[in-house]
């Protein structure tokens, strides 16, 4: 596989790089608009009068159509291509984050988040990482992938700190205003990572929704997996919608503080993704690629274990939610 990419023609390579460049980048304007959302809560829910459970419904509503509109975006891409799957949800982020700007109470605000959830579902982590492995080799999947999601990692902490200088200074509508520039650039680099479908395409079996379903079902570590997400997005909801705002209100943290611990998990996050692709696939090639997983995925929930447990016995708001940052 090695020799099949040392003769691999430039301008192959040169698409291959053009896709790895668009994921990341789709990838980090997507999170870093998503998961800075919660740093409008004070301004949003006191300018237009609603309550903070208003705000958290409409981030709820927006997480349940994310999850609900994956697979039906995936069958999509399949018929008629990545590019228009991505491109698609970029405009739909535009359309979102306009929504929200000129949002006036909740049901506009929920609106909003209807058409951010459908648009993660076309522009975050499941179909750029489906983008990336296709445009790498097996010898070197898993470390490119963990560099597409360490610089997809990075949009985050990058996003909460330029809305927060905003938020500092100005009015929240100006802060939504950054939302619709990042928004406008993801609809270019969602067509360089859709580049994607100039690939050929893997040979697959064609099998009904209902088979699929029931193999996921009866595969324990798909449902492993399933399980190790449903609890990684309820402690990111929690880390970066709740707490800082919990710090802000009820332990006076300030705005700059709130918009790096908005942004912590994802930055340690970006650490992990690097260490553990180049760490895995070392060991992968020294052992196993099985051992390799298990090895990393033991450490990575036993050091996360270690983390959370610890925190509860911090008396200090920041040092103990850096540690559930870490986990």
């Amino acid at each position: 596989t090695t020799n099949e990419r040392a003769v691999q023609p430039m301008p192959m390579a040169s698409l291959n790089r053009s896709i790895l460049i668009g994921a990341a980048l789709m990838m980090a304007l997507s999170m870093g608009i998503r998961q800075s959302l919660s740093l409008f809560l004070p301004p949003v829910t006191q300018d237009l009068g609603i309550t903070a459970a208003d705000f958290t419904f409409a981030l709820a509503i927006q997480n349940a159509v994310w999850g609900l509109s994956q697979a039906p975006v995936s069958i999509l891409a399949d018929k008629f291509g990545m590019r228009k799957a991505m491109v698609s949800g970029a405009a739909a982020y535009l359309v979102g984050v306009l929504l929200m700007l000129v949002a006036n109470g909740t049901v506009l605000l929920v609106l909003s988040n209807i058409f951010i959830g459908f648009s993660m579902a076309c522009t975050a982590s499941a179909i750029a990482m489906t983008a990336s492995a296709r445009a790498t080799t097996v010898a070197q999947r898993s470390l490119m992938l963990g560099v597409v999601s360490a610089v997809g990692s990075l949009g985050t902490p990058t996003v909460a700190v330029g809305v927060q200088s905003i938020l500092s200074h100005a009015d929240w509508h100006y802060g939504v205003g950054l939302y619709i520039v990042l928004a406008l650039a993801m609809i270019p680099v969602a067509y360089m990572a859709g580049g994607v479908d100039k690939l050929p395409a893997p040979i697959t079996e064609r099998t009904s929704m209902k088979e699929v379903l029931g193999r996921a079902i009866r595969h324990r570590r798909y449902l492993v997996m399933s399980a190790c997400y449903f609890v990684c997005g309820l402690n990111l909801i929690f880390l970066t919608t709740h707490l800082p705002t919990y710090l802000a209100q009820a332990r006076g943290m300030k705005g700059a503080e709130m918009a790096v611990f908005s942004g912590l998990p994802l930055m340690l996050s970006f650490v992990a993704d690097l260490t553990g692709g180049e760490g895995s696939d070392k060991l992968a090639r020294a052992v196993s690629l099985r051992v390799a997983r298990r090895v990393f995925g033991v450490g990575g929930y036993s050091l996360a274990a270690l983390a959370i447990f610890f925190a509860t016995r911090m008396d200090g708001g920041f040092m103990a939610g850096l540690l559930i940052a870490l986990g």
